[in-house]
């Protein structure tokens, strides 16, 4: 958790919306993000390189990934359009997703078996899968820590 201040789906959209982060068939986490961030006094990057993302989570900060499925050869795991999920935690072999569409089957079918397991709604699959599923997407990771000085 970065902040212990309540910001409501609501809250976010309608913000999203007067930033002009939203553009009616998603969220522009370009515009959004840096918003989130002054709001929150949180420091914001982008990346698309895993491992900076995957060293940013292991630092205690929180990662918005986007996921795309724009080629045939994705197998589409979290989104057969354009999603983002949040990664929560991460190790060097396996990273822990809070997805927003998750529901009881959407990892279950044939196509995602031994890519991704799922503990009631947390999902967690290694930081290839990860990656592999945003390929096509730049920047894919959108980084918000604490400033530094600021207490865990």
């Amino acid at each position: 958790q970065l902040t212990t201040e309540k910001f409501s789906v609501r809250e976010a959209a309608e913000l999203s919306v007067a930033v002009g982060g939203s553009h009616g068939s998603g969220t522009d986490m370009e515009v959004f993000g840096p918003v989130v961030a002054e709001k929150f006094n949180l420091d914001f990057g982008m990346t698309s390189d895993i491992n900076e993302a995957i060293e940013a989570i292991r630092d205690g900060g929180r990662v918005i990934a986007r996921m795309a499925n724009l080629e045939p050869q994705h197998k589409g795991i979290f989104t057969k359009k354009d999603h983002y999920i949040t990664v929560i935690a991460a190790t060097k072999d396996e990273v822990c997703i809070l997805d927003p569409s998750w529901t009881s089957k959407k990892f279950r079918k044939w196509e995602k078996e031994g890519l991704v397991r799922t503990e009631g709604t947390l999902v967690y699959t290694s930081p290839e899968v990860l990656h592999d599923e945003g390929i096509q997407i730049h920047p894919r990771y959108y980084i918000f820590r604490r400033k530094k000085g600021m207490h865990k």
